[in-house]
């Protein structure tokens, strides 16, 4: 968060935002302040707890399916399980606006 003071009060917003850069300039010019508001509403919230979340079936057996070692013979394997499946997890997902 990047603070800047002028005459009579402080803006505050991340230094590199447009937000900021146009609360500075609104401030240079008229002497004013920039108040901004932000809320949130999320309409589905899901996490999966980390002690009783399992590998699903399908993952399980490809798993299993791949060579046991990673070579040059076993390198188009290991990169189809990485399309089909990704290189990440999610623990916890929001949907909404704002």
């Amino acid at each position: 968060l990047g603070t800047a003071r002028g005459r009579g009060g402080v803006t505050a917003a991340g230094s590199q935002s447009r937000v900021a850069r146009e609360g500075l300039r609104w401030q240079r010019q008229d002497r004013s302040a920039l108040t901004w508001l932000q809320v949130s509403c999320a309409f589905y919230w899901t996490w999966l707890n980390p002690l009783t979340a399992r590998p699903s079936p399908s993952f399980l057996r490809a798993v299993r399916s791949l060579p046991p070692r990673f070579g040059r013979s076993s390198a188009a394997e290991y990169a189809a399980l990485l399309a089909a499946f990704g290189t990440h997890t999610l623990r916890s997902a929001r949907l909404g606006g704002r």
